[in-house]
């Protein structure tokens, strides 16, 4: 894995590590420890601590146990120490026999880390970069499933613009100066609904976008000819004609025009500086009657002018939305939407797409085997031993 020159020079880094004299458990035992917390701001991605120490240094992981998902001991300039992956985060231990003071111990976690993150450097250059490009090319990665988190802040921009243009139950109170105070309200809130129902607008392309992503390997993606990195970094309506074929399905194409229609009138102008490819934020003039805000466009054979002096619609957007949303629950993506709307991380690999295609010869069995897949996942996270 390593060359042997690069093999020497990680030896170095990490000279101050050695097996440990005990090869006990500080957590497992009721062996004296200090117990430090490691802050996750400054140090790096536990699994690749894990990897440095077992493929650098002949040490050993102890294994799964309640509430921890892995330990390793070793030892530091003499001091027995051990690094363990817990339900609360990473942990360092230190030989409290060995090294009375907690100050003392809280210094040799800092340079323990210091020495990690050189070693990560080197084995991120030597080994990790190659072996990345390589995984991804085979499909052989995870994407992290954020449908929920996205889903969440669509759905927050959606309730403030609702809220904004939601008529009033009671007209003004009469009052000096209530009439200046309510067309300022009036003017506040079509202002925010506008903000709002454009976020909202964005943040529902991003979900779909994303959500799109995941569905990849219930319609048969294959990574031998396919190229994840290409399909993510795609346009919205590329990566919905490659799940959908909307030339076979007319549901699926009607609901593709009213989404690239929204994409065009709402999205489009405000991801790049209020412009879109038309004119629709330009102005024309019309001799001897003034300056009037038009769109020309050639979506009808002859140039039409429309005007954009009202307020956008917003409930026919989310109304489209919805449809959509109904359609993915219940249409040709409903496989793959019981396992997003789960949480799960989605695999792109060939055994996770045969597999998948193996458990739906129902909806109820494609659901039963999710919700198994769903526990595992659960006690993974809970470090259940």
């Amino acid at each position: 894995m390593l060359s042997e020159e690069a093999a020497a020079r990680l030896t170095f880094l990490l000279s101050d590590f050695g097996l440990p004299r005990v090869r006990a458990s500080c957590i497992r035992t009721h062996r004296p420890c200090h117990l430090l917390d490691v802050d996750p701001r400054h140090h790096p991605h536990a699994a690749l601590i894990r990897f440095l120490l077992l493929v650098a240094l002949p040490l050993g992981d102890i294994g799964p146990f309640e509430k921890t998902a892995w330990e390793i001991p070793f030892s530091f300039q003499d001091l027995d120490c051990a690094i363990a992956l817990q339900k609360f985060g990473l942990r360092f231990y230190a030989d409290a026999e060995a090294c009375p003071s907690k100050e003392k111990a809280e210094h040799v976690r800092d340079a323990v880390l210091v020495q990690i993150r050189k070693g990560l450097r080197l084995l991120e250059v030597e080994v990790l970069a190659p072996l990345a490009t390589s995984q991804i090319e085979a499909g052989e990665v995870i994407v992290e499933n954020q449908h929920h988190q996205l889903r969440g802040m669509y759905q927050y921009f959606r309730r403030q613009a609702a809220r904004r243009l939601r008529p009033r139950a009671q007209g003004p109170r009469v009052g000096a100066g209530s009439m200046a105070d309510v067309l300022t309200k009036v003017f506040r809130d079509r202002s925010e609904a506008f903000s709002y129902t454009v976020a909202s607008i964005n943040s529902y392309f991003s979900m779909l976008e994303h959500t799109l992503v995941l569905l990849l390997p219930f319609f048969r993606f294959d990574p031998a000819r396919e190229k994840l990195k290409s399909l993510i970094g795609s346009k919205w309506s590329e990566k919905y004609k490659r799940i959908f074929s909307i030339e076979d399905d007319a549901h699926a194409e009607s609901l593709y025009h009213g989404l690239r229609g929204v994409a065009e009138e709402y999205r489009n102008p405000y991801a790049h500086g209020g412009f879109d490819k038309p004119v629709s934020s330009l102005y024309f003039h019309v001799p001897g009657y003034g300056v009037f805000p038009a769109r020309l466009t050639s979506l009808t054979p002859s140039p039409i002018v429309a005007f954009l002096g009202g307020d956008a619609d917003s409930e026919q957007v989310w109304k489209l939305f919805d449809e959509v949303d109904e359609w993915l629950l219940k249409g040709p993506a409903r496989y793959g939407l019981v396992y997003i709307k789960a949480g799960l991380d989605v695999r792109f690999d060939t055994g996770f797409v045969e597999q998948n295609q193996r458990a739906a010869t129902s909806l109820r069995a494609f659901r039963r085997y999710v919700r198994g897949l769903a526990e595992q996942a659960d006690r993974a996270a809970n470090m259940e031993g």
